[in-house]
């Protein structure tokens, strides 16, 4: 028997692969089609990236805006309390104004943004070493050789301040100011020779009042103790308010170069004045013709004057007078010399009193 050989038919077959011949470059240029487009979004998605801004990079040379820094309240422990002990003493004692810092021609490399620090400098244009002294939400205290300067970030807020001159030659008075920095903000302090050695004199205020004595000068306004304490003020003329238990007064005066004006102030006759001598007295004598009794009030009192003739003893000064009757009332004007007399005449006409 012969064996049967199967029929191998290829026919059919090969088309398929035919197919798949002619398909498959096609399918091959889809595919690099698709890759091409997810590198180029991929691309994309990454410059997209890199120009948002929190991941964008500044240019050369532009402000930058790091995160805050801390600042520290102290750089030492117990700068604050020696810093304040300083500036205490002295506003206590003679002083001049420190002048106000002014914005720097550098800006800060900070924004104005709260959390920020602000950015000072200290620049001693002096041949002498200078010592500076800030009280404020930060605390320092550092040195500034002559012909340098220091810059320093603070926090920001208001501040009082102090420049130490005693190592520069001649014996010129501490300067003493106050200030205020804001976050971002970049501030110098200059001081020059002017600053450091101005023309000043002094106001030597002699206080015998018996009790504390209030002096308005040159803008500023002191508590003067009993006793005696001299204040600097640059060269110029003045105008001072001086306030006593006993009453006001004021007292207009020059101040030159290196001089000293003293003012002395007492209480005498209920009322304060320069002069310690007694007040002379004089009378404002009431007539009283208005068919009843009289209010009188002059120099800080009251009176109640009856019908006829009645005296008013009044220290030497100028005073106004208020009468008040049944009928009205009138004012009157007096200027009291010592050992004068003022008459003064009242009666009710058509129900007003004069």
């Amino acid at each position: 028997m012969s064996a049967i050989k199967p029929s191998l038919d290829f026919s059919n077959i090969t088309k398929p692969f035919v197919f798949a011949r002619r398909i498959l470059p096609l399918l091959i240029a889809m595919a690099g089609l698709f890759l091409t487009s997810c590198s180029t979004n991929t691309n994309q998605i990454s410059v997209s990236t890199a120009n948002s801004p929190s991941a964008q990079t500044a240019p050369s040379g532009s402000v930058k805006t790091p995160p805050p820094p801390y600042v520290p309240y102290e750089t030492y422990s117990g700068e604050a309390a020696q810093v304040k002990n300083v500036l205490d003493s002295i506003d206590a004692h003679p002083h001049n104004p420190a002048p106000k810092y002014a914005p720097s021609s550098t800006p800060s490399i900070y924004p104005h943004e709260t959390g920020y620090p602000a950015t000072i400098t200290v620049k001693n244009e002096t041949d002498c070493q200078l010592g500076f002294y800030l009280q404020g939400p930060s605390a320092r205290n550092f040195a500034v050789k002559g012909g340098t300067s220091e810059t320093l970030n603070v926090a920001a807020g208001s501040y009082q301040f102090g420049v130490d001159n005693h190592l520069c030659p001649g014996k010129f008075p501490p300067l003493l100011g106050n200030d205020i920095f804001a976050a971002g903000g970049s501030y110098t302090l200059t001081l020059s020779e002017q600053v450091i050695q101005p023309k000043t004199g002094q106001f030597e205020i002699h206080n015998d009042t018996g009790a504390s004595l209030t002096v308005k000068v040159g803008g500023a306004t002191r508590t003067v103790a009993t006793g005696s304490v001299s204040i600097a003020l640059p060269v110029g003329s003045y105008t001072a308010d001086i306030t006593a238990k006993c009453g006001t007064t004021t007292e207009s005066f020059k101040i030159t170069q290196g001089e000293t004006y003293t003012g002395k102030y007492w209480c005498v006759g209920g009322r304060v004045t320069t002069e310690n001598r007694a007040v002379g007295m004089g009378n404002f004598v009431v007539n009283n013709n208005t068919g009843g009794t009289l209010t009188v009030s002059v120099g800080g009192k009251t009176h109640k004057v009856p019908q006829g003739t009645t005296s008013i003893n009044l220290p030497e000064g100028k005073y106004k007078a208020n009468i008040v009757s049944r009928c009205g009332s009138a004012t009157e004007s007096l200027n009291i010399e010592a050992g004068s007399q003022h008459e003064g005449h009242y009666q009710c006409v058509s129900y007003r009193v004069r």
